[in-house]
């Protein structure tokens, strides 16, 4: 089987070369989980993966596949204003449609996007559904974390999917033409994460966002509690912001800890290095794991304002 679609895929060499096997010897799965930090590519192979096995003996439908109403392949995610994906969405709209014999492919494929916020009774009604599936059927579920049934994940083919290193970041936005010394900077910032890198350089406020994440760090360097609220509010606006504020304490761990500013992402930055206090007793290295740590809930149906407020609460600690 041709697997020439996977070429362009950059940074997940792991987990396409796997897929890769799969296809050449046939085993192609009832059921995949593709698990991985957000913006790591893992949707985008879904999708490449959904097409090739419905366009693989029907190239005309490639027009419905491209136009988003291609009659053999659903899409199920959380809805608008919801936090889980309910059970009717698994029981009624999906397994009904999945056991419908496919209407011009060979198969049929579902996607279904952070299934690890699938409800306990949407999970368990998956569940029957890849107990025994349709033999033309092909659930690709996408998850961030672990947290789903280990049942379900023992019936599923497991790929694992790691963040973007810069260098691939970078070149993938060359590949969208971003000038070079921008998609630099950008995917420093983005922290492995492709759409935070694409929103980024759609934004143009690079230098708004160094600006921003300064002046945060630096009121929240003051000590005045007002401000881990007043942060926690800003955060909470524009969770891209945290991107910054991570490289700004990265650098100024790196400025304390083996001074000079050779290694530093914003060396522009290090006056107002001098100037912040630093709490040795907590660290920004403490810091930076939690905030990374805490990074992980914001796609889950974790509470925003008190997601915001502990980010905000991180920081301060950096310096008192």
């Amino acid at each position: 089987m041709d697997t020439g679609f996977l070429d362009a895929i950059r940074g997940q060499e792991a987990a396409v070369s796997a897929l890769k096997t799969a296809l050449q010897q046939q085993r192609i799965s009832h059921a995949w989980r593709f698990c991985g930090p957000p913006g790591c590519g893992k949707e985008t192979v879904a999708r490449e993966l959904a097409r090739h096995l419905l366009l693989a003996d029907d190239a005309a439908g490639k027009v419905f596949f491209d136009q988003g109403g291609h009659p053999d392949l659903m899409l199920v995610e959380v809805p608008e204003n919801k936090t889980l994906i309910g059970v009717e969405q698994i029981a009624r709209e999906m397994n009904p449609w999945l056991f419908n014999r496919p209407a011009r492919a060979q198969r049929r494929v579902v996607i279904i996007r952070e299934a690890d916020r699938l409800s306990i009774p949407a999970a368990n009604a998956l569940l029957k559904t890849l107990e025994e599936p349709p033999d033309y059927a092909v659930i690709i579920l996408i998850s961030e974390q672990d947290g789903m049934l280990d049942t379900i994940i023992s019936r599923c083919q497991n790929l694992r999917f790691i963040a973007l290193n810069d260098d691939s970041v970078c070149q993938l936005l060359i590949q969208r033409d971003i000038a070079p010394d921008t998609a630099r900077e950008v995917a420093q910032a983005a922290a492995g994460n492709m759409q935070s890198a694409l929103a980024l350089a759609a934004s143009n406020k690079l230098a708004e966002y160094k600006e921003h994440s300064v002046a945060l760090c630096g009121a929240l360097a003051s000590g005045q509690y007002i401000e881990v609220f007043k942060a926690a509010e800003a955060l909470e606006k524009d969770p891209l912001l945290l991107n910054f504020i991570e490289m700004t304490l990265r650098d100024f761990y790196l400025y304390r800890h083996k001074g000079g500013a050779a290694a530093l992402m914003l060396p522009e930055l290090t006056p107002h290095y001098d100037q912040w206090p630093y709490n040795r007793r907590t660290g920004a290295l403490d810091a930076l794991r939690e905030l990374n740590r805490l990074r992980s809930y914001y796609q889950s149906s974790a509470n925003k304002t008190l997601l915001a407020v502990n980010v905000a609460w991180t920081i301060h600690h950096v310096f008192y």
